[in-house]
């Protein structure tokens, strides 16, 4: 006879099963563990939680920090931006003072040069009548008709006519310390001048092996050289100096190429 198979029991006949040491002992377990678990991860949500707000704290410190840098380095810089501001200002106002100056300068410069040339003609304008007899030696409180004598002696030597009264005035210039002054003679009109300055060059081109020299005005004593000149200004004096020098140059580079 045939039997059927074992019924095997099914959900909820199993669960109406009575429970074995075992089990009880499994499901003890699986509690045990769900709970340090959950103790576990609960624990490490609040460690995980304070390193976040220490962290946090850490870094709004670090942010409050950069914002205080911040402010100051945007403080210092609107400071340096009005010192660099106040400085180029004062850099301008010095500039156009500068500006200023320099053409007052340049304006009182001309005006100097204005007066120099004013000054300058009028000098020579004073001195157009004027000659200029040089190395003469001096008498002892000498006075002005010893020194017209001279020059009187000085015409008779050239053959011309000139009288006392064709001197207008005649006195000793100024002279360095320990050197003989130069006779400055005012004449009465520009063509007794250069009648005089003719004459002396004609002289010492007729004569050169006694050229003009003291005797000529009649001073017994050495026969030293004189000379007589056109009275000029110390910048026109200036001027015939540099052109001698630089003629002399000429005439040595010159001689310096033939050789």
């Amino acid at each position: 006879m045939l039997r059927s198979p074992n019924k095997v029991g099914s959900d909820s006949d199993i669960s109406k099963l009575p429970k074995t040491p075992y089990s009880l002992a499994v499901s003890r377990q699986k509690r045990r563990h769900d709970e340090l678990s959950r103790d576990d991860f609960l624990s490490f949500k609040e460690e995980v939680m304070q390193m976040l707000k220490s962290w946090k704290a850490d870094h709004d410190n670090r942010l409050s920090n950069m914002e205080n840098s911040l402010t100051n380095i945007k403080k210092i810089n609107t400071d340096i931006e009005k010192s660099l501001e106040f400085i180029s200002q004062k850099y301008e106002d010095m500039q156009n003072k500068i500006t200023t100056i320099e053409k007052q300068c340049k304006d009182n410069h001309k005006y100097i040069m204005s007066l120099e040339e004013k000054v300058e003609e009028l000098y020579r304008n004073s001195r157009r009548n004027g000659i200029e007899i040089r190395n003469i030696p001096e008498k002892e409180k000498e006075n002005k008709n010893d020194l017209t004598q001279l020059v009187i002696y000085l015409s008779k030597t050239l053959n011309i006519n000139l009288q006392s009264c064709d001197i207008k005035d005649i006195y000793c210039g100024p002279g360095k310390e320990g050197s003989i002054r130069p006779i400055i003679v005012e004449l009465a009109n520009i063509s007794q001048k250069q009648t005089i300055l003719s004459s002396v060059k004609s002289f010492d081109k007729n004569n050169p092996s006694k050229k003009l020299n003291v005797s000529h005005f009649g001073i017994n004593t050495r026969a030293a050289s004189a000379y007589v000149s056109e009275y000029l200004t110390p910048s026109t004096k200036k001027i015939y100096y540099l052109a001698r020098q630089l003629s002399k140059k000429k005439i040595r580079r010159i001689t310096c190429d033939i050789n």
